[in-house]
């Protein structure tokens, strides 16, 4: 039976996403429920007291993204995620755009066949910090300087304060690197050696360093094409 998820389920759903994404750690799915897990946005296949699938969405303004879609292991092959997705769709994805990303082809093919036809690119940054004066700081400074007026990324504006703790506390358990720009009108941005993960910095920063865009993979949309994607990737 597809339905809600209820505040009763979380340990369940725990349980199915760390089963079902194993390079996840249990203090990032912690976060993620303590700072985004809402009831309203939570579809679950439910079959008698078990939760055998999932599909968690985060609206924007102008589309969802939906994910860490999950099938208990043992459920695979059932048709449970095509009957989450198409209920969704049903529900939200008529009037409004949805995309996600997936993890490899095989997926693409999936969700593919489910409607997904728009492969959107999904970029990441790359600057050495030369001509510009930065020191490492922490991810509560981050955080600080990331709602400022000069932030070029739109994780605030279309998702939210919550998605934006989340994504920054994720980011520091897996050992990102956080930096202030302290020249040029300030700024921030977050790497994994030379690839930067995130950034906001001031216009004249932005003017010097000039970030070389890469796509370093695809999202998919469904009623959302790459000119309409509002979507902002963190990764």
């Amino acid at each position: 039976m597809i339905e809600l998820a209820t505040d009763n389920d979380i340990e369940m759903l725990k349980k199915l996403w760390l089963e079902s994404f194993e390079e996840d750690s249990r203090e990032n799915v912690d976060i993620f429920f303590e700072k985004i897990f809402s009831r309203e946005n939570t579809l679950i296949y439910r079959y008698g007291k078990d939760i055998v699938g999932a599909l968690y969405s985060l609206p924007q303004s102008n589309d969802m993204y939906l994910y860490a879609l999950a099938t208990a292991t043992g459920y695979r092959g059932r048709g449970i995620m095509s009957g989450l997705i198409r209920y969704f769709i049903e529900k939200n994805g008529k009037d409004k755009g949805c995309w996600l990303i997936p993890e490899e082809e095989l997926l693409f093919r999936y969700y593919e066949d489910r409607g997904f036809s728009n492969r959107i690119p999904v970029y990441s940054y790359e600057f050495a910090n030369e001509g510009v004066d930065c020191c490492i700081t922490d991810v509560n400074r981050i955080r600080e300087l990331s709602s400022e007026v000069w932030d070029r990324s739109s994780i605030l504006t279309e998702f939210g304060e919550n998605v934006m703790d989340y994504v920054l506390a994720e980011e520091a358990n897996d050992g990102m690197m956080f930096y202030e720009i302290t020249s040029g009108g300030g700024g921030y941005y977050i790497a994994e050696g030379n690839k930067i993960k995130q950034y906001g910095m001031s216009e004249a920063n932005y003017n010097i360093v000039r970030p070389e865009k890469k796509v370093e993979r695809y999202a998919l949309g469904y009623n959302c094409s790459a000119e309409e994607f509002s979507g902002f990737i963190p990764y």
